[in-house]
C-alpha cells in the first residue's frame, strides 16, 4: 500500500467519523494553517480528557511495522503540564507502545511504557515544524526501534527497545494520556502514514503539503442519476465540506453508470507552478440505502485529461454494514470492522505517477492536475440504491522556490598606469585635454580632424591607440579596455560611442576644429607641451 492515510484537514470540519475520529471535540483552524485552508488545533484542555483525531491504519490489531508517521506541529502556547500529543495503540485506547510528549518548555520526549527514550530541543513558538516517527517492532525483546525526527533530522534513536503492544491506530491532540493539563494552544497539519510496502511512498514521508481540489464542471462522462439538490452531476459532489443528502448523486437502475468530473485548478487550490506532487488519492462520502442487500459497491476513477488513461480502484463496498441503513461514510465502511464500520477508511484510489504518462504528476500541461478528472462507477449491474454526496482529489506535493537571481562581483579598473612616452600628433584649433588614463605601452599619434568634440575617458590600453575620426558630430571612448589592435574609421554625422571595450593596441587619429578631451588618465610619462597659438593641420 505505501501511503496508507493522509489528511491536511481539507474537508475543513471536526465532526467525528467525516474525515477521521475527533475526540472532545478539536477545532479546525482557517487561520493558522501550514498549507491548503485548514489545520487542527488544539486550543484548549479538560484535565484527565483527551482531545484530537484518530485513525485506525491497520486491520491488524497488534500490528508490528515497521510504519512511518509525519505532522506539522506548531506549539503557539505550550501546556502548563507535560502533555503526550502523538501516540500509537492498538484497538484498546489505553495500550499505547509508544508516544511523544510536549513539555512545559516547549521540549518533545520520545517515550515508551519503560520511560523516557530522548528529548529534542526547545522548539521556537508559533514556528510550523516537520515530527516524524518511525515504529519498528518487529525485532520483539529487546530488539524494537523507534526514532523521532524534526524537520528530517533524527533526534532521538533507540534500537533495542522492549514494546509492550503493536500498533493499529495513530492519534493526534492532547491529554493522550489523560494528563491533567488545561492550557495550551498548538496546531497540526500535512500528516500521513506509510508502510514500507510497494515502490512509492514506502519509507519516511518527508516533506509534504496536502491540499483538496473539488469538481468545478462536468467530465466525460455523467451517468448517475440526480439524487439531491444542485444543478448538474459535478455539482452535486462539488462542495469542500460533504453535506451529505442535501446534495448527491445515486444509481437506481441497471447498468454500469460513469460519472468524471473536471476539477478547480492546481493553482487555486495553491499549487505553485514548479511543484513537485507526490500523490493524487481520491477520496469520497458514500451510503447505501438499502443495508443488508447485495450489489453495492462503488469504484473510483482518475485520469490526467480528457479521454485519457483510467486509473481505477478496486471494487469496494457502499454498504453501512451493522450501522443504521443509510449512513453517509467517509471511503465507505472502514475495512477494519474490528474497530467499528461507521469509522472512515483510509483511500482507496492512491495515483503515485500520471496514469497517462507513467510519470510523475505535473500541475499543468495535456496530462495533468489542471487536466484532470475524478470520478466513480458501480461495480455491477443492480437496482439497489447507492449514493454519493462528495469527491475530491487529495494532493500532496512539495515546492521549492527558485533561488534568487545576482549580480555580484563587479570588477573595475581605475587609474592604471602608463609606464612608456607618449608622442601625440593634434591637429586642432580648440583644446585638447588628456586626464587620469592608464596606458601600458605608448599611445603613438593623435590626429583630430572634425568639427565637434572627441572624448576618451577611463581607458586602460596595452599597445599603441589609434582613432580616426573624421565626422561633424560627437566621438567618445568610453571605459575601454581593448585586448588587440583596432583602427577605427568614424566617419557619419552621428554620434559614436566604443563603451567598455577591450583592446590591446589602439591608435586614435581625430581632426577636429572644436574640444578634444581624454578624460580620467594618469600618464607617468612625458607629455609634449603644447603651443598657445594653434592651427588647423599643425602637429604637436
Amino acid at each position: 500500500m505505501a501511503r496508507l492515510w493522509s489528511t491536511g484537514f481539507e474537508l475543513g470540519t471536526a465532526t467525528t467519523n467525516v474525515e477521521f475520529v475527533a475526540g472532545s471535540a478539536p477545532t479546525i483552524s482557517s487561520t493558522t494553517k501550514r498549507s491548503g485552508s485548514y489545520a487542527l488545533e488544539i486550543p484548549s484542555l479538560s484535565s484527565g480528557s483527551w482531545k484530537g483525531i484518530a485513525d485506525y491504519f491497520s486491520a491488524t490489531n497488534n500490528a508490528t511495522g515497521p510504519f512511518y508517521f509525519r505532522f506539522y506541529l506548531d506549539v503557539h502556547t505550550a501546556p502548563n503540564v507535560n502533555n503526550a500529543i502523538f501516540s500509537l495503540s492498538n484497538s484498546a485506547f489505553a495500550n499505547m507502545p509508544i508516544w511523544v510528549r510536549l513539555n512545559t518548555d516547549r521540549t518533545l520526549t520520545l517515550v515508551d511504557t519503560v520511560g523516557d527514550i530522548g528529548s529534542t530541543s526547545a522548539l521556537t513558538v508559533d514556528t510550523w515544524y516537520r515530527i516524524e516517527v518511525m515504529f519498528d517492532h518487529t525485532g520483539g525483546a529487546g530488539a524494537d526501534k523507534v526514532t523521532l525526527r524534526v524537520d528530517g533530522s533524527s533526534i532521538v534513536t533507540a534500537t533495542t527497545r522492549t514494546f509492550a503492544y503493536g500498533a493499529a491506530r495513530m492519534l493526534l491532540g492532547g491529554n493522550l494520556k489523560s494528563e491533567t493539563c488545561t492550557t495550551g494552544d498548538w496546531f497540526f497539519d500535512d500528516v500521513a502514514i506509510n508502510d514500507t510496502s510497494g515502490s512509492y511512498q514506502n519509507s519516511w514521508l518527508g516533506s509534504g503539503q496536502i491540499v483538496h481540489l473539488q469538481p468545478d464542471s462536468a467530465g466525460d462522462n455523467a451517468g448517475w442519476a440526480a439524487g439531491a439538490g444542485g444543478t448538474a452531476n459535478w455539482n452535486r459532489v462539488s462542495e469542500v465540506t460533504p453535506d451529505d443528502a442535501t446534495t448527491y448523486n445515486k444509481r437506481t437502475t441497471a447498468g454500469t453508470f460513469i460519472d468524471d468530473h473536471n476539477c478547480i485548478s492546481s493553482s487555486t487550490a495553491g499549487i505553485a507552478a514548479g511543484s513537485a506532487i507526490t500523490l493524487v488519492a481520491v477520496g469520497c462520502r458514500v451510503k447505501d440505502s438499502q443495508y443488508g442487500t447485495a450489489n453495492t459497491g462503488g469504484i473510483l476513477r482518475i485520469k490526467s485529461a480528457s479521454g485519457g488513461t483510467v486509473q481505477s480502484s478496486a471494487s469496494f463496498s457502499w454498504s453501512s454494514g451493522g450501522v443504521v441503513e443509510g449512513t453517509w461514510q467517509t471511503n465507505g465502511p472502514d475495512m477494519y470492522a474490528s474497530y467499528s464500520v461507521s469509522v472512515p477508511d483510509d483511500y482507496h484510489l492512491t495515483a503515485y505517477v500520471d496514469p497517462t504518462t507513467g510519470v510523475a504528476w505535473t500541475p499543468t500541461g495535456t496530462n495533468s492536475l489542471d487536466n484532470m478528472q475524478i470520478g466513480y462507477t458501480n461495480n455491477e449491474s443492480a437496482t439497489q440504491e447507492i449514493d454519493i454526496t462528495t469527491i475530491w482529489a487529495l494532493v500532496e506535493y512539495t515546492y521549492t522556490a527558485p533561488a534568487t537571481p545576482s549580480v555580484s562581483d563587479t570588477t573595475t579598473i581605475t587609474d592604471s598606469l602608463t609606464i612608456l612616452i607618449p608622442t601625440l600628433s593634434l591637429n586642432v584649433s580648440d583644446t585638447a585635454a588628456v586626464t587620469d588614463s592608464d596606458v601600458i605601452f605608448k599611445y603613438q599619434q593623435f590626429t583630430f580632424a572634425i568639427f565637434d568634440t572627441a572624448t576618451i575617458t577611463d581607458s586602460s590600453s596595452q599597445y599603441e591607440n589609434r582613432y580616426n575620426l573624421i565626422a561633424s558630430d560627437t566621438a567618445t571612448v568610453t571605459d575601454s579596455v581593448i585586448p588587440e589592435e583596432i583602427d577605427k574609421e568614424l566617419s557619419s554625422s552621428e554620434i559614436t560611442t566604443i563603451t567598455d571595450s577591450v583592446i590591446l593596441k589602439v591608435s586614435i587619429s581625430i581632426n577636429a576644429s572644436d574640444i578634444i578631451a581624454i578624460t580620467d588618465s594618469d600618464f607617468i610619462w612625458l607629455i609634449k607641451s603644447f603651443p598657445t597659438t594653434k592651427f588647423y593641420g599643425q602637429d604637436y
